[in-house]
């Protein structure tokens, strides 16, 4: 995967400044128009990012097989004779997320729209309304942030575990 497919700097940037912008009137300032226009084009980056990040990962097939994972050499495979267990344990049940990957499609869209375009939308409107823009910088921050947490849950919840090869 290339490297600009990683969209983790431009997530630590755009929560970072969103959270410093937000802070900001506390301090008794607000944030200059410079700031806003970096925030909007940082949200854009991470938006163009992350979708470039998840086109890159759905085309990448899974390199680890059983075989690999037991550390057997290439031409050998390995099969299972029975399961390792009977019922569902912590180990089908935590790293299978097979609900997170049933509606991987619309928490994408959640997180894309959260981290990416309500925090653009919030700077445009703090850039052309100044009245609004505490409260702007503050939804802005909020949605962020909230988007970043839905894109980690999903990052983790869309592994492909080795584990799960064996079930």
């Amino acid at each position: 995967m290339r490297w600009w497919c990683r969209p983790t700097l431009v997530f630590a940037l755009l929560t970072g400044l969103l959270l410093h912008a937000a802070a900001l009137p506390l301090a008794g300032g607000t944030a200059p128009p410079q700031m806003l226009a970096i925030l909007a084009t940082l949200a854009v980056i991470a938006g163009i990012t992350k979708l470039a990040y998840w086109q890159a990962i759905d085309r990448q097939p899974l390199t680890a097989s059983r075989a690999s994972a037991l550390g057997l050499p290439a031409d050998r495979q390995a099969t299972v004779f029975e399961r390792p267990h009977t019922e569902a344990n912590y180990l089908t049940r935590e790293m299978g997320f097979v609900l997170a990957r049933k509606h991987s499609r619309k928490l994408r869209a959640i997180s894309l729209l959260l981290f990416g375009l309500l925090p653009l939308l919030a700077c445009a409107l703090a850039w052309t309304a100044p009245g609004f823009a505490t409260a702007a910088i503050a939804i802005a921050a909020l949605c962020g942030l909230l988007g970043a947490l839905v894109e980690r849950w999903l990052f983790f919840a869309e592994a492909k575990h080795l584990v799960t090869l064996y079930y």
